[in-house]
């Protein structure tokens, strides 16, 4: 059975953020959706290729990428084809739990597939302002499966640091 590629739009947030530390933790809890994978990239070409950054640590001012996968979604058959319906939401926290990207939705799409995914790819950007302070931030995604009504909740910690 032939995997269904599924290419999602880029999210870019402009956030004034602050704060530092130096552990990182990430979580989820879903209901009928689960995760697959969260990481931090240098660069995402597509569906599972990507570079890793594996320090999680990017530079105020630059381009700031996450990559995630989802499985669990449920489908409708229509007119020959399979309809997914993803619903993903993101909000940024500061070091000292304040928000700093308020949640906002990013992603509310139908899309169609010949034959059932097995996981959907996500694929999300944003970029701090070059004086955002250095330190330690949260993302967190909300995933909806509007079709199945699956959700999840995911957070995954990362570093700014400024270029000087």
């Amino acid at each position: 059975m032939k995997k269904v590629l599924i290419i999602l739009v880029l999210l870019v947030l402009t956030a004034n953020l602050a704060g530092c530390s130096n552990m990182t933790k990430s979580s989820s809890v879903g209901k009928g959706l689960s995760l697959n994978k969260f990481v931090f990239c240098n660069e995402i070409n597509g569906d599972r290729d990507y570079v890793e950054n594996t320090n999680k640590t990017f530079v105020s001012g630059k381009e700031c990428l996450a990559y995630f996968e989802v499985t669990g979604f449920k489908y409708q058959k229509d007119n020959g084809t399979l309809l997914y319906h993803p619903i993903v939401e993101a909000e940024i926290k500061d070091p000292d739990g304040k928000i700093a990207v308020t949640r906002t939705k990013i992603i509310d799409k139908e899309m169609r597939g010949k034959s059932p995914a097995p996981y959907i790819y996500f694929p999300i950007s944003f970029t701090l302002p070059q004086n955002a302070k250095e330190g330690k931030y949260t993302l967190t995604i909300y995933v909806t499966d509007a079709i199945g009504k699956g959700t999840l909740k995911a957070n995954e910690e990362f570093f700014i640091k400024n270029s000087g």
